[in-house]
Order: structure tokens, then C-alpha cells, then sequence
């Protein structure tokens, strides 16, 4: 066995709920009851779907999508960044990252365009975990540096540390030690300052660190230092996952006995929180250990209970890997019957949907049993579907690493030749440097010759100015003192002339660019009035050709359903009342026909009979025909009822139903009833037409705000990307009648992981 103990990777986060906190759950709901104001309940129903998020994806959407409904009416950006983040945290802990990474980009463009910072930092955190679960290193440290940031200039202690460690463990996963040593260092550092609950996490991704470089010493001082500092906060979570990696450090130094009891230790620490995956997880790696001890016993005694918590749990991986070890136990007890069926139903399990590396290590193990065996044919097969998928995996790891390098190169490259550009940038520069300094020096000598110019030039024009004032005084000389005075006063009066003529224009000018400023400003006015008016009348008229068109599609639509509806009514009618009531005569005069002969032989009375019985078989068939297309059910007794009859006619080796109902004892209206029946009857048919599930959980929810309906399947799934393009009848009538109602419909599903629906309708209709 090749893989035995995962080592893990501790990582604070925003939204981090160890178990199902009830109490604080039963005041939340408390506190929506008398919430008084559409902000409020936004608020409360965001923060119940975040409780819900790790343990309860059908209740986290139910409370999200509630709040995304009104936000969206309201127009709360808020709220709807809210609604999309708790959504996502949900996919985030059901390990749908890819899923995740959309709603949470979405929220986090809403929450900048708000300008609220740190549910801004929060959500960039969130980007950077989902791309680190995606090994897109680089991706996720540019989504951390952004939150760090972020966190940096709001000086937000807590956001730093919780980033900062973030940061650790992405360069450690990218190999980059040197950096993630200085970002724990860093976290570790704040940490011990404020005396952070998240120390312990620190310290064990610093003991991670110390063991993948095989100093196993400090490794196993660090989980130490973190083992009791999360046993100081109560933190049994991250205490187990401490005892957990410490297991590792034993067991990679083959000193299994001690990693049995390191392993001990984390599953009680786990069984503590309530964390299944973690118990699951002890029991299977006590068992791998009890294996390789040769305890055979007591390994299938852990492997049993780790089975049925990955059976809880819905992990085709986990339980086709444990059941695949159970299988490897009975190979090496020699118990060879035993060991096939375990290795048969791990390979069904496996067929369900896993990884190639679940499938390697089933075929690597059923080979060893063939061969003991004697089965060295079949051995043969499954050692080369073992090393088809090893070489691979392999090959994945090499292109993956090959590329890492290729980009590293290339990188690398264009630096080299962005500095040899940057080097000639710079000589291009000092010669064009050197030719505008001669330029500048020829400017200057110009330049000193024209100074020269203009000095000659202004000499020969002072000694014009002074002949000129020399002609003036021997003019002003001949004249006679009468003569100055007659002028002097006669220039007096034409300068007042020319001064009043002046004001005269000065006023006129004034006067007209007055009345010019304010006709313009009047016809500015008057044009922006009239653009006003005109465009709330076309605003207006828009607005009732959309209400008319909106209503022709309403009643478009309801005339469909109607007809549809009183088709299926004439058609159940003509099945019940026409070919039933035939099928029923012909039944009786076959039965007259039977008591009129005589004599008959066997054969013949074999053949009367087997006729009678596919009569019988028909009418049955017929009338579940007619009941299905309009179920008396519906009619009489309303929507829980009809729903509850339709699901227990289900076989149940076939599909089983959960059915809840909330809020259902009274009628509601014909159309939301028969609407949401035929949606129900769409969705059971695609349960097991298409999706192949063997469980199906249905919920019906009413109350104030409208109605709520989830169901979800663990059938094989589908691909959601492009869902609106999809040419399926199915879908698109489901989309359809919920529109009807100006109801929401939404999926989520994933190849091999499930289907789940989420309708809500709105206290309107």
C-alpha cells in the first residue's frame, strides 16, 4: 500500500464552524421573527445560511436564496454578495471548488464596488484557498498579497495573521520554502503578540514545513508546541489534525507503535469536535498500521468503522479505498473468498465515481490475491490496469512538472532579454543625450550672435530717441505760450469727448451680452424641460409596453398550462371511462365465455387464464396511467398529499424518497399546486431516468416569504456550465413553469457528486 496517511495542511479561515451551533441558530431565528426591516432580515437569513455552510447545504441555500430574492428586489448589493458567499462557502466545504470560485468572484466584485474593505479582503481570501485547492499556486498568492494588503491599510491584526499564514502554506505547496518560512515566521510573530487562538495552526503548518525538508526532529517540536496550544483553546479540530501530522513524522520513520498512538490520540480529539472526516480518516490509517504489524483482526475492526463513517459521508472515494484495504487484510490472512467479495464491491463502488488513483490501488491489491490464487491470468490484467494508471499519473506529474520549468524558463528569458533591451535603451539614450548637447551648445552660440544684434540695434535706436527729444524741444521752443495753452485746453475737452463716448459703448455692450446671456440661459432651460418631458413619456410608454408584454406572456403561458392541464383531464378521463370501462367489459364477457365452454383441455385453460391476467394488468396499468396524468390526490387533498402519494408508488429498491413538508395544511392555489406537482413528477423521472440516484431527499417549505423547495439526488450528475443553453425538454419545462409563478430555480450538480435543485417562490402569487 502505496498512499497510507495524508498529511494536513492547516489553514485559518473566515468562516470556520466546528460543529452546528444550535443555540446560536435557535437566536438567530428568534431574532428573525421580530426582524422589523427588509435589511434586518437579509442580514439574519445570510448569517443562518453561513452557520449552516460546513454541515447543511440544503438549509445554507434555502436561507441564501431567501436573501438573495429580496436583496435582489431591493437592490441590496449587500445582500446579494452576502447570499453569494454563504452559497459559496456551502460548495466550498463540499469540496466543489471550481463552483465556489464563481459565486465568490462575483461577491467580491459587489463588495468593491461597495467599497466594503474587509468583506473585500475576506472574500480575496477565499479566492486564494479555492485556487490553492486547484494547485493553482500563483493564482491563489496573487488573491492572498490583495487581501494582505488590503488588511495592511485597515490595519486589521487578525486579517494579516489569518492572510500571512495563508501565504505560508501556498509557497510551501509551490516549493518555495524560504518565502513560506518567512510568512509562518511572520503569522507566528503577530500571533504571540495578541495571543491569537490561531497560534497552534502556525505552529503545526511550521512542523509541516520541517518535515517535508526531513528535519524530523524540530517537526515533531512544532506539532508538540501546536498539540498544546490548541489543547489550551479547546480547538480539538486542529489539536487532532497536530496529532494527526506528528502520526506521520513516526510512521515515515517506521516506528508504528507510536503512530498508533499518535493516531489514537487525534481520533478521540476529533470524536470531541464531532469531525466525522477526521475520525474516518484515524480509523482507516490504524488500520493501514494494524495491517503492516500483521494485526489482521484488529485492522478489520478500525477498517469497519471508518467504512461506515465514509458511507455517512457519501464518499465513493473513502469507502472504495477501505474497502479495498479490508480486502488486502483477508488476502494476507489468506481468507481468499472473503478477500474477493471486499475487492468486488470496491470496484463497483470505484464505477460510481472516484480518481484513477482509488481504481490503481484496487487492481494493484486484486492482482496480489489472483496471484495467490493461481489466478495468473486475471493477476496478469489487473497488474497492467495497475501500472496503465501508475504510468499515467506518473506521466500527469512529469508534463506537470516539465511545464512548471518550461514557464519558470521562459520567465526567465524575458527577463534576460527585457534587461539586454533596457541595456540598449540605455546607449540609445546617452547618444541621443550627446547630439541634443551639441544641438544645445550650436542654440547657444545663435543665440549669444543675436544678443549681440539686438545690442547694436538698441544703440542705434537710443541715439534716434535722442535726436528725436532734441527736434522736440527746439519745436516746443517756437511756440508761444498762447498757443500751448489753446491746445492744452482743446485736447482737455476731447478727451472728456472720447472718455463719455467710451462709457457710452462700454454700457451698450453691456447692456446686449446681458440680454444675450439671459436668452440663452432661457432656451437652455426650455430645451432641457422639454428633453425632460420628452423622456419620461417615452420612459412611460416603455414601461407599458413592457407591463403589456409581460402580462400577454403571463396569460401566453397560463393558457398553455392550462390547456395542457384539461388535456391531460380529458385524456385520464378517456383512459378511466372509455378504454377502462372496455377493458373492464371484455374482462366480464371473457369470464361468460369461460363458464359457457365445457370440456376444455389444459392447454386451452391455460390460455383463457394468461389472457384474463394481461386484461387485469392492463386495466391496473391504465388506471395508474389516468391517476398520474390528473391524481384524484391533488384535487381533493392538496399539494403534500398528492406528492406523498406519487413518492410511496415508487419502489423503493429502485429510488428511495424523504419527503418533509412545512407549512402545507391548506390549500394552496390550483395553479402553484399543479405547477410544483409536475415539477416534483420531472424531477423523480430524472432521479432515476437519467441521474440512476438511489436517494432522493425532497423538501417543501411555506411561510411568510413565499415557498422554498429542495431536492437532491446522489445520482451520477451533470455538467451545470451553459445550463441556459441546454435543449432538454426537462429542464427547460421546469424553468418554465417556476417563471410561470416569478419564481427562481437554480442547479447544482457536478459529474459523480449529485444533483441539487433549489426553487423558491415569492409570497406574491
Amino acid at each position: 500500500m502505496k498512499k497510507w496517511i495524508l498529511l494536513i495542511v492547516c489553514s485559518i479561515g473566515f468562516v470556520c464552524v466546528k460543529a452546528q451551533n444550535s443555540t446560536q441558530i435557535n437566536l438567530l431565528k428568534n431574532k428573525l421573527l421580530i426582524a422589523n426591516s427588509d435589511s434586518a432580515r437579509i442580514r439574519l437569513w445570510n448569517e443562518l445560511a453561513l452557520i449552516y455552510a460546513p454541515t447543511d447545504s440544503a438549509n445554507a441555500f434555502l436561507y441564501a436564496n431567501q436573501a438573495l430574492t429580496l436583496s435582489t428586489v431591493r437592490n441590496r448589493k449587500s445582500g446579494i454578495a452576502g447570499a453569494w458567499m454563504a452559497q459559496a462557502n456551502a460548495l466550498e466545504f463540499k469540496s466543489k471548488f471550481k463552483e465556489a470560485l464563481v459565486l465568490f468572484t462575483k461577491a467580491a466584485e459587489l463588495y468593491h464596488q461597495t467599497n466594503e474593505q474587509e468583506q473585500y479582503a475576506i472574500v480575496l481570501d477565499h479566492l486564494g484557498k479555492n485556487n490553492y485547492h486547484l494547485y493553482q499556486f500563483d493564482e491563489a498568492i496573487s488573491f492572498y498579497k490583495q487581501a494582505e494588503k488590503i488588511f495592511r491599510s485597515i490595519n486589521n491584526i487578525n486579517g494579516i495573521t489569518v492572510v500571512t499564514n495563508d501565504l505560508g502554506v501556498a509557497y510551501s505547496d509551490k516549493g518555495d520554502r524560504e518565502k513560506a518560512i518567512e510568512y509562518y515566521l511572520e503569522s507566528l510573530r503577530i500571533d504571540e503578540q495578541l495571543n491569537s487562538k490561531h497560534i497552534g495552526i502556525t505552529l503545526s503548518n511550521l512542523g509541516k514545513l520541517f518535515f517535508d525538508t526531513h528535519n524530523y526532529p524540530e517537526a515533531i517540536n512544532y506539532f508538540n508546541k501546536s498539540i498544546q496550544a490548541n489543547k489550551a483553546e479547546a480547538d480539538f479540530i486542529n489539536e487532532g489534525k497536530a496529532e494527526l501530522n506528528m502520526a506521520n513524522v513516526y510512521i515515515t520513520q517506521i516506528d508504528y507503535v507510536k503512530g498508533v498512538e499518535l493516531l489514537t490520540a487525534a481520533r478521540t480529539s476529533f470524536e470531541k469536535a464531532g469531525f466525522k472526516r477526521g475520525v474516518q480518516s484515524c480509523a482507516n490509517n490504524i488500520g493501514a498500521l494494524n495491517i503492516r504489524q500483521g494485526k489482521y483482526p484488529e485492522a478489520i475492526t478500525s477498517l469497519h468503522q471508518a467504512l461506515e463513517l465514509a458511507k455517512e459521508a457519501k464518499s465513493n472515494s473513502g469507502v472504495a479505498l477501505i474497502e479495498q484495504n479490508i480486502g488486502y487484510a483477508y488476502t494476507l490472512m489468506k481468507k481468499y473468498p472473503d478477500a474477493l467479495d471486499w475487492f468486488n464491491k470496491a470496484e463497483q463502488t470505484a464505477k460510481q465515481g472516484t480518481d484513477p488513483y482509488t481504481f490503481g490501488e484496487i487492481y494493484n491489491h486484486r492482482s496480489m490475491l489472483d496471484s495467490a490464487m493461481g489466478n495468473y491470468e486475471t493477476a496478469l490484467q489487473y497488474r497492467s490496469k495497475y501500472q496503465t494508471i501508475n504510468e499515467k499519473l506518473l506521466n500527469e506529474k512529469i508534463t506537470k512538472q516539465v511545464n512548471e520549468l518550461q514557464t519558470k524558463y521562459d520567465s526567465e528569458k524575458k527577463a534576460h532579454q527585457i534587461e539586454i533591451l533596457n541595456k540598449d535603451n540605455s546607449i540609445k539614450s546617452l547618444q541621443i543625450e550627446n547630439q541634443q548637447l551639441e544641438i544645445d551648445q550650436q542654440l547657444f552660440q545663435i543665440t549669444a550672435n543675436k544678443l549681440s544684434l539686438a545690442q547694436a540695434g538698441l544703440t542705434i535706436a537710443q541715439n534716434d530717441l535722442t535726436l528725436k527729444n532734441k527736434n522736440e524741444t527746439i519745436l516746443k521752443q517756437e511756440l508761444t505760450a498762447v498757443q500751448k495753452e489753446k491746445q492744452i485746453v482743446e485736447l482737455d475737452k476731447q478727451n472728456k469727448i472720447n472718455q463719455l463716448e467710451l462709457n457710452y459703448k462700454n454700457l451698450e455692450i453691456s447692456r446686449k451680452n446681458t440680454m444675450l446671456f439671459i436668452a440663452i440661459v432661457l432656451l437652455l432651460m426650455g430645451g432641457l424641460l422639454g428633453y425632460s418631458y420628452y423622456s419620461r413619456r417615452q420612459l412611460k410608454q416603455e414601461n407599458r409596453m413592457q407591463e403589456m408584454l409581460r402580462r400577454q406572456e403571463d396569460l401566453a403561458t397560463k393558457a398553455v398550462m392550462e390547456a395542457e392541464e384539461n388535456e391531460r383531464r380529458r385524456i385520464a378521463s378517456d383512459l378511466h371511462d372509455g378504454v377502462g370501462q372496455m377493458m373492464s367489459a371484455a374482462k366480464m364477457n371473457l369470464s361468460a365465455v369461460e363458464s359457457d365452454l365445457h370440456n376444455l383441455d389444459e392447454f386451452q385453460k391455460e390460455a383463457l387464464h394468461k389472457i384474463q391476467y394481461q386484461i387485469d394488468e392492463s386495466c391496473k396499468e391504465i388506471r395508474m396511467i389516468s391517476h398520474n396524468m390528473m391524481p384524484n390526490g391533488l384535487l381533493k387533498n392538496g399539494l403534500g398529499a398528492a406528492v406523498r402519494e406519487f413518492t410511496n408508488q415508487i419502489d423503493t429498491r429502485v429510488l428511495k424518497v424523504n419527503l418533509y413538508t412545512e407549512g402545507l395544511n391548506e390549500r394552496l392555489d390550483s395553479n402553484i399546486e399543479i405547477v410544483l406537482y409536475r415539477v416534483i413528477q420531472e424531477c423523480v423521472n430524472n432521479a432515476i431516468k437519467h441521474a440512476k440516484a438511489s436517494l432522493l431527499d425532497i423538501s417543501f417549505i411555506l411561510d411568510k416569504d413565499g415557498i422554498s423547495v429542495t431536492i437532491e439526488d446522489d445520482g451520477h450528475g451533470f455538467n451545470t456550465e451553459g445550463i441556459q443553453k441546454f435543449d432538454g425538454i426537462g429542464l427547460r419545462n421546469i424553468q418554465t413553469r417556476v417563471s410561470f409563478l416569478k419564481g427562481v430555480v437554480e442547479w447544482y450538480s457536478e459529474i459523480g457528486k449529485g444533483t441539487l435543485i433549489s426553487i423558491h417562490i415569492p409570497p406574491a402569487n
